[in-house]
C-alpha cells in the first residue's frame, strides 16, 4: 500500500507542475504575441513616418529646384534688364552723336577736351602740344600714373576717363599672339565702376579722336572698339550687382550681360590698397581665336572663345576706360602697352 500510496501522491504533483508549466507558457505566448503586434504596429509607424519624410525629402527637393529656377530667372530678368538700359544708354549715345556731330581734326591737331603726352628720355611722360604717344580724355588727367577718375579739377559726382596709346602695334608674320599688358590702381571708400581694356582698330574713322561714348564704363559705342576685358567692381558692366568683382569679357557691339565670359575675381577684391598696384595680362590668339586672362599672376579666364566670324587684325592698338560715380574714387592705369611675347 506505501508504495502504491507514493506513487499516487508523485502523479497529483506532476499533473500540478505540467500545469504550472502550461500557465507560464501561455502567459509567454501572449506577451510574445502582445509584443509582435506591438512591433508590427511600431514597424507599421516607423513605415509610415519613413515615407513621410520621403515625402517631405521629395517636396523639399522640388522646393530647392523651383528656388534654383527663380534664381535662375531672376538673374536673367536682371541681365535683360540690365541689357535695356545699355540699348537705351546707347540708343541715347548715338542720339547725342546726331545731334552734335564730332568736331573733325586735323591731325596736326589735339581733340577738344584731350590732352597729349610723350615720354622724356627717362622714361617720364610730359604734355605736349602737339598729337602725342598717349592720350588722355574725359576726366583723365596725368598724376597719380594715367589718372581715368578723381579729377580734382572736374569734381562731378560721376567720373569717366580714357587713355588711350596712340602707336600702333603690328604682328609680325611669324608671330601669333598679342599680348596686352598694363598696370592698375583702383582705390576709394566707394563709387568705383571699373575699368576696361580693349583692342583698337586704328583703321576706324575716328578710334583716337571721337570719345562720344556710354554705358557704366564708356566702353559701348567708341568708335574702333574691337573686343574689352572689363574689371568689374560695381557689376555693372557685365550685367548687375550679382557680377560685382568679376573679370568680364565682352565684345564691342555686344549688350550689357551679352557677355564672351564672365568669372568672378576669387581671390580678393579688385580692388586695389592705397598704394597698391597690380598688374594685368591678357592673351589675344590670333590663329586660335581666343583669349586668356590673368590678374596679378592669377588666371582668371581661358581659352574664351572670340565671337565668331571675329578676328582680330594684326595691327591694332589699345586703350582703357574708367569710371566712378563717387569723384573721389581713383582709377589709374601705367605701363599699358601691346607685345608679341609674354616676357617682353
Amino acid at each position: 500500500m506505501g508504495p502504491a500510496g507514493g506513487c499516487g501522491w508523485g502523479s497529483a504533483d506532476n499533473t500540478n507542475a505540467s500545469a504550472g508549466w502550461k500557465d507560464k507558457c501561455n502567459a509567454l505566448e501572449k506577451k510574445n504575441s502582445d509584443l509582435e503586434r506591438k512591433l508590427k504596429s511600431a514597424l507599421a509607424d516607423t513605415d509610415k513616418a519613413n515615407k513621410a519624410v520621403t515625402k517631405q525629402r521629395a517636396e523639399c527637393d522640388n522646393d530647392k529646384a523651383q528656388l534654383a529656377k527663380l534664381r535662375t530667372d531672376y538673374d536673367k530678368l536682371k541681365a535683360d534688364l540690365a541689357g535695356c538700359v545699355q540699348m537705351r544708354e546707347a540708343l541715347e549715345g548715338q542720339l547725342a552723336a546726331s545731334g552734335s556731330p564730332v568736331p573733325e581734326v586735323a591731325e596736326n591737331e589735339i581733340p577738344p577736351g584731350c590732352h597729349d603726352y610723350d615720354v622724356d628720355d627717362e622714361g617720364t611722360p610730359q604734355t605736349v602740344a602737339h598729337p602725342g604717344t598717349f592720350r588722355l580724355c574725359g576726366h583723365g588727367f596725368l598724376d597719380y600714373g594715367f589718372q581715368l577718375t578723381g579729377n580734382p579739377d572736374m569734381p562731378t559726382a560721376k567720373q569717366q576717363g580714357h587713355f588711350l596709346c596712340r602707336v600702333e602695334f603690328e604682328l609680325d608674320s611669324a608671330s601669333s599672339e598679342i599680348f596686352l599688358k598694363f598696370d592698375y590702381h583702383m582705390h576709394g571708400t566707394e563709387g568705383g565702376e571699373g575699368l576696361c581694356a580693349y583692342l583698337l582698330d586704328p583703321s576706324v574713322k575716328g578710334w583716337d579722336t571721337n570719345f562720344q561714348t556710354s554705358g557704366p564704363m564708356g566702353f559701348a559705342n567708341k568708335a574702333g572698339a574691337l573686343v574689352g576685358v572689363a574689371l568689374d567692381l560695381s557689376g555693372n558692366f557685365s550685367g548687375g550687382s550679382h557680377r560685382a568683382n568679376h573679370v568680364t569679357v565682352r565684345h564691342a557691339q555686344a549688350a550689357i550681360g551679352d557677355n564672351l565670359a564672365s568669372s568672378l575675381y576669387e581671390p580678393e577684391l579688385l580692388s586695389t590698397g592705397d598704394e597698391e598696384w597690380r598688374s594685368v595680362l591678357v592673351k589675344f590668339d590670333i590663329d586660335d581665336l581666343n583669349i586668356d586672362v590673368e590678374v596679378d599672376g592669377n588666371k582668371v579666364l581661358s581659352e574664351v572663345p572670340l565671337p565668331a566670324g571675329f578676328k582680330p587684325p594684326r595691327a591694332a592698338c589699345v586703350a582703357v576706360c574708367g569710371a566712378a560715380t563717387n569723384a573721389d574714387y581713383m582709377i589709374c592705369v601705367n605701363d599699358v602697352k601691346l607685345v608679341s611675347q609674354r616676357d617682353e
